[in-house]
């Protein structure tokens, strides 16, 4: 957990001359494709491992795309996962069963065996739009290897994030299936889909996706 605030301009006055003025910086590059092996969970969570000390009770300055943006800092770091490529499952839950839904989320993948390199944690407010990912709750995304034994783990978690009133991030979907769309998004399909129909009734505006989960 890293939490930081906003420091004054007298705290970091005499550290940078222009407080505001972004110091750009060249990532560091993946130069080739790292082996399927690389990531697996032994590997997951010794990196883990090392990034909770370094952080251990440490207090510092940061700029501040450093803090909001860490992978920037690695260029073309999708090769860490290989040739195979990797996915990103997210989801939101409502609020009120959050607490209880993400237990039992991530009680699943550890014992699945399956580790996410990546894990981002966000609070969203209240919204509501026609085929919008967003509402009331908490998101969760994580990053898998795309490997048969994290295909199989998905359904497992689609059953979870439904049973607790949550729907999968429609941008990063590459499996999601017709029911668990039509359940998640179920607030506005209908109203997208005859807008859809009225401005292309020919339908000659699809994707894959859409052809998939049926919109």
């Amino acid at each position: 957990l890293i939490l930081g605030e906003h420091a004054t301009k007298q705290e970091v006055g005499y550290r940078y001359r222009d407080p505001l003025k972004i110091e750009r910086r060249n990532p560091i590059p993946v130069p080739v494709f790292f082996p399927d092996f690389t990531l697996n969970p032994f590997t997951v969570r010794l990196f883990n491992e090392v990034r909770y000390l370094t952080y251990l009770q440490q207090d510092s300055f940061v700029e501040y795309e450093p803090f909001f943006y860490p992978l920037d800092f690695v260029g073309e770091w999708n090769r860490i996962y290989g040739k195979r490529g990797f996915t990103q499952y997210q989801f939101v839950l409502p609020k009120e069963s959050s607490r209880e839904g993400l237990r039992k989320i991530l009680t699943a993948i550890a014992g699945s065996g399956e580790g996410s390199f990546l894990a981002v944690l966000k609070l969203f407010g209240k919204q509501e739009g026609m085929l919008s990912f967003p509402k009331e709750g908490y998101t969760l995304a994580l990053d898998f290897a795309i490997t048969p034994a994290a295909l199989a783990l998905f359904p497992r978690l689609d059953a979870l994030v439904d049973e607790y009133g949550g729907r999968l991030y429609l941008t990063k979907d590459v499996r999601m299936e017709r029911g668990m769309f039509e359940k998640g998004y179920a607030h506005g399909t209908e109203a997208f889909r005859r807008i859809k129909h009225r401005v292309d009734p020919g339908r000659k505006f699809q994707s894959m996706q859409s052809k998939r989960i049926g919109l």
